[in-house]
Order: C-alpha cells, then structure tokens, then sequence
C-alpha cells in the first residue's frame, strides 16, 4: 500500500469526514504536507500522524520545505514561510519578514524562537509543553495566540492571548 493511501485509511478510522476521503485525490510528498498543514485540528486531536510517523516515512528537507518541524537536537531556522509546524521535540529559529503573515503551530515538546519584522502579523497556536520565545518585534507587528498549554516568554510583546 502507498503511503498517500495508508494515510488516508488511518485517518478514515479516526473519523476523516467524507469531503476529505472525497477530496483526498492521489498527492504526492508535498501535497500531504500540505494536508497536515490545513487538517492539523484533525491531526492534534487525534495526534496523526504521530511523529514517529512522519519522521519514518518523511524526508526531513520535504517537511521543512513545508514548514514541519519534527527534526530533535537540530536547531532548524525557518525564513519567510506562511506556515510553521514545531512538534516532538524540534527547536526552530522562525524569521516572519517584514509585512508577512505566518501561522505557527508549537507542539509536544519544541521550542520556536520568533523573529518577526516590521508589520508583520504572526498567529501562534500553543499546545502540550510547547516553548515559544519572542527575539525580536519589529515596529507595527502583531503577534496573537491561544494557549492551550505551554510556556510564552515575553508574555508582554503578545498583543491577544485566547487561553482555551
């Protein structure tokens, strides 16, 4: 079985709704990160796939090419992407240039340094023991976030925390 349909058998037994079976398509390496990407309330309730998972059947440079992260004991730097993935126990330099947007997800055990540029809007997601530390805040930039769990240092330069 290839790896796009043993995916989505898993994740039709963790209750995949039937648009998704129906759109799910056949989709190569980048396609189904960016699947993990659109579905990752699906994946964090679920935690599929796990990241034992993604580390066996994933290379690391078509993950991070996607802005996944799952990479332990490499620091990892991520410049300019739209969306970022920090899960297992991956440490990521983040860099949102400025007037860029940038959804970033901190998961499991992974701690993200930010970076972010002038007028730039940053929304970060934080779960499990997620480590997020703001570097720098460019003039005009937004960071928001809701805090399921984890640790924000420099709690001051978030403009909006939701705690769910």
């Amino acid at each position: 079985m290839q790896l796009q349909e043993f995916l989505k058998q898993e994740a039709i037994k963790l209750g995949l709704c039937q648009q998704w079976q129906d759109e799910w398509g056949n989709p190569d390496v980048d396609e189904l990160c960016q699947k993990f990407i659109r579905g990752q309330d699906f994946c964090i309730k679920h935690n599929f796939p796990n990241v034992g998972h993604i580390r066996e059947y994933f290379k690391r440079e078509d993950l991070e090419r996607n802005g996944i992260y799952c990479q332990p004991d490499v620091v990892a730097s991520s410049v300019g992407q739209k969306n970022v993935i920090a899960m297992g126990n991956a440490m990521v330099d983040v860099y949102v240039p400025e007037d860029s947007i940038c959804d970033i997800y901190v998961r499991h055990d992974s701690k993200v340094n930010l970076h972010v540029g002038d007028r730039a809007f940053v929304y970060v997601t934080m779960r499990d023991n997620g480590m997020l530390e703001i570097k720098s805040k460019g003039q005009g930039a937004k960071i928001k976030s809701s805090a399921f769990s984890g640790t924000i240092d420099k709690v001051e330069l978030i403009d909006t925390i939701h705690y769910k």
